[in-house]
């Protein structure tokens, strides 16, 4: 059964379009641009339909939507901004987390709206799941978290555990920041549909077939719309 999620609570997918996570992030080294392209391309479809299947409200924000100059003030304006809207509880994912599942999002949308912190940590010591409360929320804290470093999770952890809210982490997962990343998730998960798309790329001598209809971000709407209209704007 699928549990009620509060009307005030939103998943964000916060990515790069796949053309900029193609140009910044050296996942398939040596294959063509456009075959990166369509790889990344695969892995936010995934991502978003994975946001769509949670019964609450979703938004993408890549870089037409991120203000800031580090990836830090990015982030921590994507949550205000959000908060701004009406919303009180936010759960964050990326597009790099192929092994993330529906289970484990509901599980974390559960937590979240029972005023929980809810950290999903990476292997690499990286984060790959944020959910806050609204009171939970410091934009400046947010923003000088070690966000690029091994460090993240570490430092997080210790600021969430700092204040009067519970914190609940979820089980440890990979994600994909580099050709090493994605090599040793080919060894977790060899049977992932992923994993056997970017074994075939990596063998490839051919091209691999690009989508024909990219992903377009038209007034931030990619995918399917939210299940209902978003609280007003403040």
């Amino acid at each position: 059964m699928r549990p009620v999620a509060s009307p005030q609570t939103v998943l964000m997918l916060f990515s790069l379009s796949a053309r900029r996570e193609a140009r910044n992030k050296d996942l398939l080294p040596g294959r063509p641009y456009q075959e990166r392209v369509a790889f990344f391309d695969q892995l936010i479809r995934h991502s978003a339909q994975l946001a769509a299947s949670c019964g609450i409200d979703w938004v993408w924000i890549d870089e037409r939507k991120q203000q800031g100059r580090s990836f830090g003030e990015r982030y921590a304006n994507a949550f205000q901004a959000l908060f701004d809207q009406g919303y009180t509880q936010i759960l964050s994912i990326g597009s790099d987390s192929p092994e993330l599942t529906e289970t484990t999002l509901r599980q974390a949308v559960e937590h979240l709206e029972q005023g929980a912190w809810v950290l999903g940590p990476a292997h690499d010591g990286g984060l790959y799941l944020v959910g806050a409360h609204r009171d939970h929320f410091d934009f400046h804290q947010f923003c000088s978290l070690p966000w690029t470093s091994s460090l993240l999770a570490k430092a997080f952890g210790e600021w969430a555990q700092s204040s009067t809210y519970p914190v609940t982490w979820l089980a440890p997962l990979g994600d994909l920041d580099d050709s090493l990343g994605l090599r040793a998730f080919l060894l977790r998960q060899p049977r992932h549909w992923l994993a056997r798309l970017a074994a075939r790329i990596l063998r490839a001598k051919s091209c691999f077939p690009i989508i024909r209809e990219p992903l377009r971000l038209v007034d931030g709407a990619t995918f399917p719309p939210p299940l209902r209209a978003p609280p007003a704007w403040s």
